[in-house]
């Protein structure tokens, strides 16, 4: 028996280990309650206001139980629920205001104070000429209402309208077209003409088609389209005689090559090449250096023995026989400063036979050099007794041919002409006296005969 227990316990206990799962609704409020179930699947039904069970019906604030929602009850103006007072037209829950349709803008001039209902576009806010509320009456520019009288295109009551040159109005005084330009130099409205009398090259000059300029211009005197350029000058427009070609050589040549002789005025052929002129200045003391600025452009048959090429060689190179060999290149000869003096020169140690034109200021050759200095020796290679004389403007230097030179107060005078200051006509004097002028600055000798002295030293 014991064993029979024991075996029915075990049995039980295995069956219990795994329940069996059941689906349903656990909520026991729920009209479709599953007591067996223990997943709760959201499948609970409840009982509407019709008692069925899932049913869609519900009461609304008037108690009424159905499942459409658009009968369901509403208030009225008063607040009750179905209850079936409405507002008027004048805004009064169960009133019996009319409706009157009309202007409600106190602002128009057709404003209906008894309107309650606004009837769009029904406002007028003007009054016409005519006294009328939104009336289409008006007054004319000559200020009659209704009248007939217009502006015109320019703007002007009853005016005659654009009959004028510029449409509105005539050209305005001072003005050649109705975009206010005006006329240039030669008449052309807005034109950039700008005449110039005074002869300026390119500025125009006339009014022809087209204007003329100041050009360059030159007389043809033999018409053979060549100018001389000697007579060039600036001209407004071209005239007979005259052309801008300023390149003829001789204008009475009428060489048809223009290729004239410089020396003959003979007609050349092309490529023939003119005599040239040289250079040449006068020579008149024949010693081979010309004056200075007499430098003349000659032909070779304008030449004689007066004259020397400022190219020929240097009268310096023609040596003696004392002199030795000795060459100097000069690029000019025409450097004498007197042409009637032939001076003979030793230059930097040498003799030369030659002539060279170192001349001192008082007209003596300076034989002993190229340098212009008071001191050198003047005179000639064979009597070189002189010393020569340069002018200056300093104390102490020449100052004329007389000896002279320059004193203290800068005049020029001899020795005999000047006090013992130096001053030119002076009257300082100095003596040996006491009481006489000892020194240029006024003092005089005192009793011990010293200079400036006070006398006190004479017993010492």
């Amino acid at each position: 028996m014991k064993k029979l227990l024991i075996l029915t316990i075990s049995l039980f206990a295995l069956t219990c280990d795994e329940p069996k799962e059941v689906y349903g609704c656990t909520d026991d409020t729920a009209c479709n309650f599953n007591a067996d179930a223990n997943i709760f699947n959201d499948s609970c039904l409840y009982l509407d206001c019709n008692n069925e069970c899932g049913g869609e019906a519900l009461l609304d604030n008037c108690e009424v139980c159905d499942a459409d929602i658009t009968n369901d009850c509403v208030q009225d103006c008063n607040g009750d629920w179905g209850g079936t007072s409405i507002e008027d037209v004048c805004g009064v829950c169960g009133g019996s205001c009319e409706e009157v349709y009309g202007c409600t803008d106190i602002t128009a001039c057709n404003f209906n104070p008894e309107a309650n209902i606004f009837v769009p576009n029904s406002c007028y806010y003007t009054i016409d000429c005519n006294g009328v509320c939104g009336g289409e009456a008006t007054i004319d520019c000559l200020g009659v209402c209704e009248g007939l009288t217009l502006y015109d295109e320019c703007d002007v009551c009853d005016g005659p309208g654009e009959i004028y040159e510029c449409g509105c109005y005539e050209i305005l005084e001072g003005f050649c077209d109705c975009e206010n330009n005006i006329l240039d130099d030669c008449g052309n409205c807005n034109g950039s003409i700008e005449l110039t009398t005074e002869p300026t090259e390119g500025a125009v000059c006339s009014c022809s088609t087209p204007p003329d300029t100041w050009k360059y211009y030159c007389e043809d005197a033999d018409n053979d389209g060549l100018g001389d350029s000697d007579s060039k000058m600036l001209k407004c427009g071209s005239s007979v005689g005259w052309v801008t070609d300023c390149s003829d050589i001789d204008d009475g040549s009428h060489c048809e090559t223009n290729n004239i002789d410089d020396c003959t005025g003979a007609c050349l052929d092309e490529g023939e090449e003119s005599e040239i002129k040289q250079i040449y200045c006068k020579d008149e003391d024949g010693d081979g250096w010309g004056a200075i600025g007499t430098e003349t452009e000659l032909c070779s048959d304008q030449v004689d023995a007066s004259w020397v090429s400022i190219d020929a060689d240097s009268p310096l190179l023609d040596v003696s026989p004392v002199c030795g060999e000795v060459s100097f290149d000069y690029t000019s000869i025409c450097i004498d400063m007197d042409d009637t003096k032939s001076c003979e020169v030793m230059l930097l140690g040498f003799y030369f036979c030659g002539s060279y034109p170192y001349i001192d200021d008082c007209g003596s050759c300076n034989i002993s050099s190229d340098v212009e200095s008071n001191g050198n020796t003047c005179g000639d290679l064979s009597n070189p007794n002189e010393e020569c004389v340069y002018f200056g403007s300093e104390l102490g230097n020449p100052c004329d041919c007389d000896g002279g030179i320059v004193g203290g107060d800068g005049e020029c005078c001899s020795d005999v002409d000047r006090d013992d200051c130096g001053i030119c006509f002076g009257d300082i004097f100095f003596g040996d006296e006491p009481g006489n002028v000892c020194d240029c600055i006024g003092n005089v000798l005192d009793a011990c005969g010293v200079c400036g002295g006070d006398g006190s030293t004479c017993g010492e």
